[in-house]
């Protein structure tokens, strides 16, 4: 994948933009899990995306497993007021996730369970790209459980 574009210009009230913003987060995060697995960080992962109403800019998100399917990590990349590193206010903050209770996944063609529980704070990456991106979720899973620390 070519860099990720450093200014969408504006995403709400701005169909262009924001479909573009959209097609090139999901193949961002499509990269970056499609290494994490390929490395062995991690097992699977979903990708999906929330095109949400015109006056926002919509998300991406990316939910990547750990071995074992009982934890891992959601990406967002999302608009956002507070962020004053991009002119476009996007950013890209990981929450490390696990399972509630004892759920056990059964192998096959079930989907992955689904990772409710937030643990810790919200991570946030600077940079906008594959690179940070994978060494962020490389470093929260290897420092299971997650704090605001391991970043």
């Amino acid at each position: 994948m070519s860099k990720f574009p450093a200014d969408f210009g504006p995403l709400e009230y701005n169909a262009d933009n924001k479909a573009r913003f959209l097609r090139a987060g999901s193949a961002l995060l499509k990269s970056a899990a499609k290494e994490l697995v390929s490395k062995g960080v991690a097992e699977t992962s979903v990708i999906s995306v929330n095109r949400a109403g015109i006056a926002v800019s919509g998300d991406v998100y990316g939910y990547v497993y750990a071995p074992g399917l009982r934890h891992g990590v959601l990406i967002t990349l999302t608009g956002g007021s507070f962020s004053g590193n991009r002119s476009d206010r996007l950013v890209c903050y990981l929450q490390y996730r696990t399972i509630n209770g004892s759920s056990v996944h059964h192998c096959g063609k079930l989907p992955p369970p689904s990772l409710p529980r937030i643990v810790g704070n919200n991570v946030y990456v600077d940079n906008i790209d594959t690179g940070p991106i994978i060494q962020t979720v490389e470093r929260m899973l290897v420092h299971f459980p997650a704090t605001s620390s391991v970043a």
